[in-house]
């Protein structure tokens, strides 16, 4: 017997189209980026100074091979 939740997902993806292992690998995707997303905003909550420096990080190499 098929959960209220399940069937529902079946129905969501079918009137989008799309087959039902893909809808479910685009909703863990789309979860997971939601998820580092709050992870590294509580970081940068608790640690403004380490993110200051790991931006400047990012921003200089991506600068260098701009330049490169």
């Amino acid at each position: 017997m098929e959960s209220a939740v399940l069937r529902g997902v079946r129905e969501t993806a079918a009137s989008r189209g799309v087959p039902l292992d893909e809808f479910l690998r685009q909703a863990v995707w789309h979860w997971a980026i939601a998820e580092s997303a709050k992870l590294m905003a509580d970081y940068e909550r608790q640690h403004p100074d380490d993110m200051r420096d790991w931006r400047e990080h990012l921003m200089d190499q991506m600068f260098a091979k701009e330049t490169a």
